[in-house]
């Protein structure tokens, strides 16, 4: 489905391109009955989600679930995205994929709100940002 081949591409950009996610064939499903692999691009070895790192697992689900909502939109207006706290499992690289897919987004037009306590992401995030022209602002919510 559309849905599957659009998550597969922001699972690839969210990566850096470092996995990819796969449907296995009948044939091809975990004991478990599961039929989605990540599969890392640099062995070639597909793992289910619960094989996954913290990290790497956040990404899938970033990528999936961003698959639905766009494909829930369809032409209609652009859902604006609620990310709390999306990087606190990611290590450093991890992170900085995620906050570059999701940076390329809000380049596109999709409004990002990222929630954290975390002064190290909210320089993450407005660097990022600033880097790439996009325009985003700061909102202390404790003051």
């Amino acid at each position: 489905p559309d849905v599957f081949h659009r998550a597969r591409t922001l699972f690839l950009e969210v990566t850096r391109g470092r996995w990819r996610l796969a449907v296995a064939d009948t044939h091809g499903a975990d004991a478990s009955g599961n039929d989605f692999r990540a599969v890392d691009e640099h062995t070639g070895a597909g793992h289910a989600l619960d094989e996954l790192s913290g990290g790497t697992r956040v990404q899938l689900l970033l990528a999936v679930r961003l698959a639905f909502v766009e494909a829930l939109e369809g032409d209609g207006p652009r859902l604006p995205l609620l990310l709390d706290e999306t990087l606190a499992t990611s290590d450093d690289a991890r992170a900085a994929a995620i906050v570059d897919a999701v940076a390329a987004l809000a380049a596109r037009g999709r409004q990002v709100f990222y929630f954290t306590a975390q002064q190290d992401e909210v320089r993450r995030w407005r660097a990022t940002l600033a880097e790439r022209g996009v325009p985003h602002a700061v909102h202390d919510l404790a003051a």
